[in-house]
Formats: C-alpha cells, sequence, structure tokens
C-alpha cells in the first residue's frame, strides 16, 4: 500500500507543476522511475526485468508522439515511471485508461476552446488522407515549443488514467 502512495505523492506533484510550469520535472520522473526498479529487483529478480521491459516499452511506443509534439518528454518520462512499478501486465491496462482519459480532457479542452468542431475535422480529414495517401503528412507538428494559452497539460490525462487503475484495483473490479 505504502508503494501507491508514494506513486500518488508523486503523481499529485507533477500535475500541480505541469499546470503552473508546463513541464514536469526530470527529479520527480527518475525519482519514480530509480523507486519502481528497486522495488521490483527487491521483490524479484523476474518482476525486476519485467519491469525493465515495461519502461522501455512505454520509451518506445511514446517516442512517436513525442517526435511528432503531442506530448512532452515530461509526459513520457512520468509514464516510464509508473511502468517501473506496475510492470508490462498493469501497465497496458494504466496505458488504457490514459488514453481514455486523454481523449475526454482533450475534448473538454477544445469544447471549451471553441475547437472542437474543427479538429475533429482536421482529424478526419488527416484520417482520410492517410487512407488515401498512406501520409499522415499534415498531421506533423513543426514547432514543439508550447502555446500555454491552448496547451493541456498531458499529466492530468496520465494522473487521471493511473487514478481509474488504483480505485479499480482497490474495490476489486476487473
Amino acid at each position: 500500500m505504502y508503494v501507491n502512495a508514494i506513486v500518488v505523492i508523486v503523481m499529485i506533484a507533477a500535475v500541480i507543476i505541469d499546470i503552473r510550469e508546463h513541464r514536469i520535472p526530470n527529479i520527480l520522473s527518475f525519482f519514480l522511475v530509480l523507486f519502481g526498479l528497486l522495488y521490483n529487483l527487491f521483490d524479484d529478480v523476474y518482476m525486476f526485468v519485467d519491469s525493465l521491459k515495461a519502461v522501455i516499452g512505454v520509451f518506445i511506443i511514446f517516442l512517436i508522439p513525442y517526435n511528432m509534439g503531442i506530448l512532452g518528454a515530461g509526459d513520457i518520462k512520468i509514464m516510464m515511471g509508473l511502468a517501473s512499478v506496475y510492470r508490462l501486465t498493469s501497465m497496458w491496462s494504466i496505458i488504457m485508461y490514459i488514453l481514455i482519459a486523454g481523449t475526454l480532457f482533450s475534448a473538454i479542452h477544445l469544447l471549451a476552446k471553441g475547437r472542437l468542431k474543427s479538429s475533429v475535422k482536421r482529424i478526419v480529414g488527416d484520417l482520410y488522407q492517410l487512407i488515401q495517401t498512406g501520409q499522415f503528412t499534415q498531421f506533423k507538428i513543426k514547432n514543439k515549443t508550447v502555446n500555454t494559452d491552448t496547451a493541456l497539460p498531458y499529466s492530468i490525462a496520465i494522473a487521471s488514467g493511473y487514478a481509474v487503475f488504483i480505485l479499480k484495483e482497490i474495490i476489486g473490479v476487473s
């Protein structure tokens, strides 16, 4: 139970800092990665290997959205921290909850900014282009600087997805 408490504290700190500064400090991410790896190493060497695989898997999976400018490096590193603690089997569930939360928060954020309809049109057009040409060129984001007026700190989605996972674990729902 103390493991979950430590992760919750790190996630709350990450969200607060991300909202204020639009970044997640390396100290939080690296602490969580190191904590998870050591926790699993002292538990069982096989769990450590599974933890390491999860960290590498999350890095590889989210490298593409990072390179497209969709996610920040801090978002990926904090998810790597979650992966180090919860290993491969649980991380897939956490990723699904994060993606669902991210989709919902993005839709609400775009609706509040009056940009939901134009964004959906652009996404549909991009998908149509992908089907037609096999290229996704319109979706590439050239400028990786954060526009603080429109940016949505993705740590909110990460923490929300993690919260759903933990709540399901606590109440015992599969």
